[in-house]
Formats: structure tokens, C-alpha cells, sequence
């Protein structure tokens, strides 16, 4: 018999949402909704997210919506996962805010790293713990160390282990914990910024500036993907289709973002691994609502993922260990680029954006940018679906860009 597989969906707390989500749970077959993530803006230790853009509910009202969840059947599992100095002020006020957590019905808390979890476990003992994706988790050595710190299960680092199977099976096997993964992430495969860039939620998280910092790699990331369309082929999304096939494996809790989305976005991505299938375009499950975009000015979606022409195996591309996800050269991905990426925008825009954007971005991403051939690397004339006639220049100019670059600066 299959085993069931189960989701963690990030919560906006919208009323609204649970409602949906109950809905779903109603019509579930394999795939259910387990629980729920999200976090408060003022709590003793912050998440991953800018504090200044998450809705912020009163005690009594975010109480009252652990309660409806609890009455659906679904868990709340509240976000500590920022990775912060564990002073003895800090751990002291985590221990009193768990506490709290705990009586308002919590079921679950998901933390930035071990140090967390004596403390957690100690007033709060039933509580499941897991630790976080900005854990970055990737090897057999961070897998015994989380058993050994008494955590319940782990999230995997998704940008090098959702497309890497040799190393997810390696993993599985020394883990006697049950791990997870990140399904819809949106992060560039093994993206070289993804630690300093998780690191941010960390310090003076009350800042503006954290905001702006946040953008300024969301804009490098939405940037390289623009310029490189084979970054969304190697991006890590795990299909709706392909849980199954990790499932077999061992991993049977999978996370989808996001929690800043509108309820309406969630529940169309909900809905769609609930049902082990895509929705015809790739982009919304990816991107949610595209907001990173417009960073870069544009005020819709600048390209369409068409699910239809992404090759019905595509996952064995990856389970037979031909590609990790970690070459923008390889051929095959290149290819389903090639068939399922439809650029939306105009070579005139895109060489404007080569031209105006590169240095605002963090110089990392614009290498990665500079490693790939860009636009280019997919025809010498009509790319991406037939809509994308991008010149080489794009490429060029982007190049000539990172040779003036005489600082990585803060972002680095």
C-alpha cells in the first residue's frame, strides 16, 4: 500500500484559508494537508521572512486560528528559523514564548538550528520539532548531528538535494529521522547566496533595511532567471505529479510556500499537489504571485512555464543520475527549456534590463548570470516556445557589466 504523503502550507492568516484548506482535506486521496506554517512579527526569535510584511494578528486572534486549524485536522507549526545569537536573554524568552505557544494549541515548531531544541524540549516536550530549511542540511554529518540534538525531523537543503537522488538516498539511509523537502522553492539551484541571504532575517531585524536587503537578492535572482531561461528547468520544484517518486523513497512531508501569498494563490497551489498535477502553466506554483518580478518593473509575469511540454518523465532525467540540477550546460535541460520556457517580454526589454539592472544585484548571482550563456544558449535566433529572438548582445553586455564590477559590496 502507498504511503500517505502529507503538506505544509504556508499560512497568511486568512480565515479564509482554513476554510480552503479544510475543503481540500474533504476530497484528499494520498495527498493531504497536515499543517500549516507561519509566525507572528514580534516574536523572541524571527523567521525568514521581512518582519515588516507579514500580517500581524493579535494573540487572540492568531489563538483562535490554531484553534479552527486544530478542529480541521490540521497542525500549526510556528516558525523560529531564523538563525540568531542564542544568548541567555534570547533563550529565556524563547522558552517563555514556547510555553505560550504550547497552551495556545501549537502543534509544532520549526527551528533555525540544535541549540534551539534543548529549550524548546524542556517546556514544551510534546511539541514536534523540526529543523528548518534555513538549516541548509546536505550532508550525513549535519544529519547525525540534528538526530543526536533530539530534533523530531529535518528539512533537507532543497537547492542542492531535490534534483541531487544519489545524495538524497545517501541521506534517507543515515537519518533516523524522518526528512522533508521543499517542493514549489523558487531559490536557484545551489545558489550561491542562499546562506547570507537566509542570515539576513537574523540581525537588526526591526530594521527597514532588511527589507530592502531582501529585495536587493530577490531582484539577482529574478534577474538571472530572466536572462538565463534554462534556470527555471534547473531550479529544484518538484512537480505535483513526482511526489510519489520521492515519497518511495522515504520522504513523506513536503512544504509549500508561501506564506505572504494571497489565500487564492495558496489554495490553487494546494490544490494542485493535492491532486498530483500541474497546473498548466509552472510559473504561479514556482513564483506565487510574482511579486520578486516586480523589482525588475514588470507588473506581470515576464514568462510562462507550459507544464504540457515538460516531458512526462521528466523527474528520470534526475533519478537515474544524469543531472543534479548543477550544470546550466546540460544539454537535456536545455532542451525542455528550450520546449516549455515562453519568454514574455521583448529582446528590447531584456537588453534593458542587462543594461540597467546588473549592478544592483549581488555580484554572486550576476556571476551565475555570467556563467550560463544566457538568452543565447538556447537558439541562435528563436527561442524559448518561439517568442524570445534575444540577440547574443544581451550576453555580451552582461559581461562587459560584471568586468566593471570592482566590488562584490555588502551583498557579496
Amino acid at each position: 500500500m502507498s504511503s500517505p504523503i502529507g503538506l505544509s502550507i504556508g499560512f497568511n492568516f486568512d480565515d479564509r484559508l482554513i476554510e480552503g484548506l479544510r475543503a481540500l482535506n474533504t476530497k484528499a486521496g494520498r495527498v493531504a494537508v497536515k499543517e500549516v506554517f507561519a509566525a507572528l512579527p514580534d516574536g523572541p526569535v524571527p523567521s525568514a521572512r521581512p518582519e515588516s510584511r507579514i500580517r500581524a494578528p493579535g494573540w487572540k486572534e492568531f489563538a483562535g486560528q490554531v484553534d479552527l486549524l486544530r478542529g480541521a485536522g490540521i497542525g500549526f507549526n510556528y516558525l523560529l528559523n531564523a538563525r540568531i545569537k542564542w544568548t541567555p536573554a534570547v533563550r529565556a524568552a524563547t522558552r517563555d514564548f514556547v510555553a505560550r505557544l504550547s497552551d495556545a494549541g501549537v502543534s509544532a515548531v520549526t527551528v533555525a538550528h540544535e541549540e534551539m531544541i534543548d529549550d524548546v524540549k524542556a517546556v514544551a516536550p510534546a511539541l514536534t520539532v523540526v529543523v528548518s530549511v534555513t538549516r541548509g542540511v546536505s550532508s550525513e554529518d549535519d544529519i547525525r548531528r540534528i538526530a543526536a540534538s533530539g530534533a523530531d525531523a529535518t528539512y533537507l537543503d532543497p537547492t542542492v538535494v531535490n534534483r541531487d537522488f544519489g545524495s538524497l538516498r545517501r541521506l534517507i539511509a543515515a537519518s533516523r529521522l524522518p526528512v522533508r523537502l521543499y517542493a514549489n522553492v523558487s531559490c536557484l539551484s545551489r545558489c550561491p547566496v542562499t546562506a547570507r541571504h537566509y542570515a539576513l532575517f537574523g540581525i537588526q531585524r526591526k530594521s527597514a533595511s532588511v527589507a530592502a536587503a531582501n529585495d536587493q537578492y530577490f531582484l539577482g535572482c529574478s534577474l538571472v532567471k530572466v536572462l538565463s531561461p534554462v534556470e527555471w528547468i534547473q531550479m529544484p520544484w518538484i512537480r505535483p505529479e513526482d511526489l510519489p517518486v520521492y515519497a518511495a523513497l522515504g520522504v513523506t512531508q513536503f512544504k509549500l510556500s508561501d506564506r505572504l501569498a494571497s489565500t487564492a494563490v495558496i489554495l490553487r497551489i494546494a490544490a494542485a499537489y493535492c491532486a498530483l498535477r500541474s497546473p498548466a502553466d509552472l510559473f504561479e506554483m514556482i513564483e506565487r504571485d510574482g511579486g520578486k518580478f516586480r523589482l525588475l518593473g514588470f507588473s506581470t509575469p515576464p514568462m510562462r512555464i507550459h507544464s504540457s511540454r515538460v516531458p512526462a518523465d521528466f523527474i528520470e532525467h534526475f533519478t537515474s543520475g544524469s543531472c543534479c540540477s548543477d550544470d546550466v550546460g546540460c544539454e537535456y535541460c536545455t532542451g525542455v527549456a528550450r520546449n516549455a520556457v515562453e519568454q514574455l517580454i521583448s529582446a528590447a526589454e531584456l537588453r534593458e534590463l542587462a543594461n540597467t539592472r546588473m549592478g544592483q544585484a549581488p555580484a554572486k548571482l550576476l556571476r551565475r548570470a555570467n556563467e550560463s550563456d544566457g538568452p543565447a544558449n538556447l537558439s541562435d535566433s528563436v527561442t524559448c516556445a518561439g517568442r524570445m529572438d534575444m540577440a547574443s548582445v544581451i550576453v555580451a553586455t552582461a559581461r562587459l557589466r560584471l568586468s566593471d564590477l570592482r566590488s562584490e559590496g555588502p551583498f557579496g
